[in-house]
């Protein structure tokens, strides 16, 4: 597939459609020995098979990327996407594509001309073109004194990835009752100061919302990738937090594109299930532990294959 760097195009769309044990035991061989004789009995070997729902704890608990202690952040109500350095066609589809998905979930889409949050590019120099986003925009890329991002190291290595895809995710811990942001902003001269009626042990005043996401394509690595596998792997990215590390060879999902697994050429059921499930989840709940365990047990219930 080619992608072809030649603009930047942005638009949207309105709307879019216990742990179960299975035993192999063998038994002791059939023998005529006499009384007394002592037969030798082959290795008993159990083989253990997760249930659904411990198989949703560990898939959440291994895609789930939020920043130190912070909870797992979504967009909050609208999601504006930018596609640029690629054909007028493939730009207009894969933002379509991620803007589709995002409806699904019940986000607003921006008008053409809005600001996008989600910023796609396509290139193939990736290396020196995160090199140069960064160096232009630092506060872009790590805007607060805090649980914004993945940290001076993973920022380092953002730049000098060899990965096909490669993306930064900012979020922001804001008032669950104004949406005033709730950290230290580099500017800042103190923190804010946040209060909420309903604040309590298990009830936080405070939620996680996804601020920007940056996306590099290395058109030199993708390979054989269909153009729209790669648009359903970028939808993905785009509106969760996702370990770019994070082993998924064990699941039927999307983020298995680039990896040496069987390969979905789409968004699967599993992939929908857990999005759905991130965005309804109760966004109040004051620890990270008590969300990524709701999400798990309605991932786990849910007709979708793990």
């Amino acid at each position: 597939m080619k992608l072809t760097p030649i603009l930047v195009s942005l638009s949207a769309l309105l709307a879019a459609p216990g742990l179960s044990m299975a035993q192999s035991m063998p038994m002791p061989p059939t023998t005529s020995a006499a009384a007394g004789d002592v037969g030798q009995v082959d290795d008993i070997e159990v083989v253990g098979r997760l249930s659904p729902r411990q198989r949703a704890e560990s898939f959440v608990a291994e895609v789930g990327a939020a920043p130190g202690e912070a909870r797992l952040a979504r967009w909050d109500r609208s999601l504006c996407v930018g596609a640029g350095a690629m054909e007028r066609d493939q730009a207009q589809r894969l933002i379509d594509r991620v803007s589709i998905v995002a409806a699904s979930l019940g986000l607003q889409l921006g008008a053409p001309g809005c600001k996008a949050n989600v910023m796609i590019m396509a290139t193939t120099t990736a290396d020196a073109l995160a090199q140069d986003m960064v160096r232009s925009d630092p506060n872009g890329f790590q805007p607060a004194f805090g649980n914004s991002d993945a940290g001076n190291a993973e920022l380092e290595r953002f730049q000098r990835s060899d990965a096909a895809v490669r993306w930064w995710q900012v979020s922001l811990p804001v008032s669950a009752d104004t949406g005033q942001v709730a950290i230290r902003m580099k500017g800042d001269d103190e923190p804010p100061s946040i209060s909420s009626p309903s604040m309590s042990r298990l009830r936080g005043g405070v939620r996680d919302d996804l601020a920007r996401i940056y996306i590099i394509v290395d058109t030199t690595k993708l390979g054989d990738v269909s153009f729209d596998a790669l648009c359903d792997y970028i939808a993905m990215i785009s509106l969760a937090q996702i370990n770019d590390r994070a082993d998924t060879t064990r699941y039927d999902t999307i983020l298995n594109l680039f990896k040496n697994s069987p390969v979905n050429s789409r968004l699967s059921q599993w992939d929908f299930a857990y999005l759905k499930y991130l965005y309804e989840a109760d966004r109040s709940l004051a620890h990270r532990d008590a969300q990524m365990l709701e999400i798990a047990s309605r991932l786990g219930r849910s007709t979708a294959t793990p």
